[in-house]
């Protein structure tokens, strides 16, 4: 996850956010960014929006022994760390790829079922989330798999 952490750095990220989330990521799994790091102070909280709440969330982690928490908050805290670093952040990062979508949510839909064995409970309930935003998936769209690279090409031709 650090090396997909860095490799995304390269590339261009349209909001300072992004590369912070990144740079968190990497500090958060024991790695050092390339470039210096700023730990800005955190955007503000919206309903809609997961990301700022993840940012908290390893902000606090990454300072924990500063702040009084009970070990129930701590608990929960590091498993929406782990989570995001180790599951979502990954998808979120490539879901602007349309071609690799088929793949990337059939591999989620994996890795989630394979998180079971780390934490059952929230395995479940992100499983129950994931699953009611795949009403898209249909046929159709299913088609962008022949323009993803990582597919080989006698899966491609299975599917016709």
């Amino acid at each position: 996850m650090i090396s997909f952490a860095q490799n995304q750095l390269n590339q261009y990220q349209p909001r300072d956010d992004y590369k912070e989330l990144l740079d968190l990521t990497i500090i958060y799994l024991g790695g050092v960014p390339e470039k210096r790091t700023l730990l800005r102070m955190p955007p503000g909280l919206h309903r809609a929006r997961w990301m700022p709440k993840s940012m908290y969330c390893l902000k606090i982690f990454l300072f924990r022994h500063q702040l009084k928490m009970t070990k129930k908050e701590e608990k929960g805290i590091k498993d929406v760390c782990i989570f995001s670093v180790m599951i979502y952040f990954k998808y979120w990062y490539q879901a602007s790829v349309s071609s690799s979508a088929p793949r990337n949510d059939w591999q989620l839909l994996k890795d989630l079922i394979i998180f079971e064995n780390i934490n059952p409970a929230l395995s479940k309930v992100a499983l129950k989330k994931i699953i009611g935003h795949l009403w898209y998936l249909s046929e159709e769209l299913v088609s962008f798999a022949f323009f993803d690279d990582e597919i080989a090409l006698d899966t491609k031709q299975k599917m016709v």
